[in-house]
């Protein structure tokens, strides 16, 4: 009897080892893809428009004669401030991913980049941010700081930097990364973006849409009403290389 209880305990135990085991995996490779995700994973699934900036410098010197006609329809004003936070940190030159939202037929942005945790406490000191005085979500903290150029919040997540004007789309970039179950598992977008990946020397705008068309459509212009027409004759999600000149750009894709 004694035996056959003791091999029953080694059995258990055996089980109890390889479920610890099994958890202990998962955790640790959930932490690890969220720390080394591509940027694309902390954009929600609802979003209208993502604009994936690979040569920060060559965009921000080449859009900025047309930066009245991006605000107009992306919303790219709070990219100043946005680059006025790395150039704090002297982070200017990695990846940067805007994600737009449509709230009430306004666009409202999120802008996220990859960053080092000791450039994120940096410009704490730098901001004089009181670590007090921010919002707690989950483990992060969401900070608020006014700009000459918008009021934003601000979070460092898995070593992403993310900035937006509103708190909650920040929690749901937040969320994103924790549990990817969006962009990258619609069939559509993840076809296109496998492309996107190839060339990430250029600058891209992907567009949903069905989503985005209701913000063009606000504008009573032939231009813009283009593209709308272009866009909407295509899949859900488009793909477009975006380039620019001194007075004007060009989408190609």
């Amino acid at each position: 009897i004694m035996s056959t209880n003791a091999k029953a305990w080694g059995i258990s135990l055996a089980c109890v080892g390889v479920v610890l085991v099994a958890v202990a995996i998962f955790f640790y490779a959930n932490f690890f893809r969220q720390t080394n995700a591509p940027l694309i994973e902390t954009v929600p699934a609802d979003a209208a428009f993502v604009v994936e900036i690979n040569d920060n410098e060559q965009f921000v010197k080449s859009s900025a004669s047309l930066m009245p006609y991006l605000t107009e329809l992306f919303a790219l004003d709070g990219l100043a401030g946005f680059e006025s936070f790395l150039e704090k940190m002297k982070q200017k030159n990695g990846e940067i991913v805007v994600s737009g939202f449509v709230e009430d037929g306004k666009v409202i942005p999120v802008f996220s980049t990859r960053m080092d945790e000791h450039y994120f406490k940096n410009m704490l000191k730098l901001l004089q941010i009181d670590p007090r005085n921010h919002i707690q979500f989950e483990e992060y903290e969401i900070y608020s700081y006014g700009t000459h150029y918008k009021d934003f919040k601000f979070v460092f997540h898995n070593s992403v930097f993310s900035v937006s004007e509103d708190v909650e789309l920040l929690k749901k970039t937040i969320v994103q990364l924790e549990y990817p179950k969006g962009l990258s598992k619609d069939r559509t977008f993840k076809k296109l973006h496998k492309l996107v990946e190839k060339n990430t020397k250029q600058n891209w705008l992907l567009i949903n849409a069905e989503k985005y068309a209701s913000v063009i459509t606000q504008h009573n212009n032939e231009e813009y009403a283009a593209l709308v027409e272009s866009t909407l004759q295509k899949a859900s999600w488009c793909a477009y290389q975006i380039r620019f000149t001194e007075s004007d750009f060009s989408l190609s894709g």
